[in-house]
């Protein structure tokens, strides 16, 4: 596997897995069982996977979304997440308490999480980003870092 363009720039901060297992579940109730990543990314899995097996399929679908153009669909959802679901199935999520935690990290960094070359269209212009897009490219560089060094922290089977 060839590694796929990231973000320039890790965050120096990360979610607790368990809080990203929790809030999936009440997001996501329908999804049986899921793979998470160290950077938060959840994958859902067939049931009955083994261990590795379930990490070996979430290993390959974040390959997957990032050779190509990664199509994504970012929700704001009741509680101030902000969520995002990826194709083929993929999500991840910034929590509203740790970006207000990070805030100013965020607001300083966040063009960083663009990638080398790419322009992306907001309404307010190119690459210019309002607080809810600034999240949305926290939980995208999520993503891509859990691509680019997989690292499954927990398997949550059904």
């Amino acid at each position: 596997m060839s590694a796929p363009d990231v973000p320039t720039w890790s965050p120096s901060f990360k979610q607790p897995p368990e809080r990203v297992v929790e809030r999936f579940r009440h997001y996501m109730p329908d999804v049986g069982s899921f793979v998470v990543f160290e950077n938060g990314t959840c994958v859902p899995v067939a049931r009955g996977l083994s261990e590795v097996a379930a990490f070996d399929v979430a290993k390959d679908v974040l390959h997957q979304i990032v050779t190509k153009r990664p199509d994504l669909h970012p929700h704001k959802v009741e509680d101030g997440a902000v969520f995002i679901g990826f194709k083929p199935p993929a999500y991840t999520m910034v929590l509203s308490d740790i970006a207000r935690a990070h805030w100013q990290e965020i607001e300083r960094r966040h063009q960083e999480w663009v990638l080398p070359n790419e322009v992306l269209m907001t309404p307010m212009g190119p690459n210019v980003f309002d607080d809810y897009g600034k999240q949305v490219l926290l939980a995208r560089a999520y993503m891509f870092l859990d691509a680019r060094d997989p690292a499954p922290v927990r398997y949550v089977q059904a």
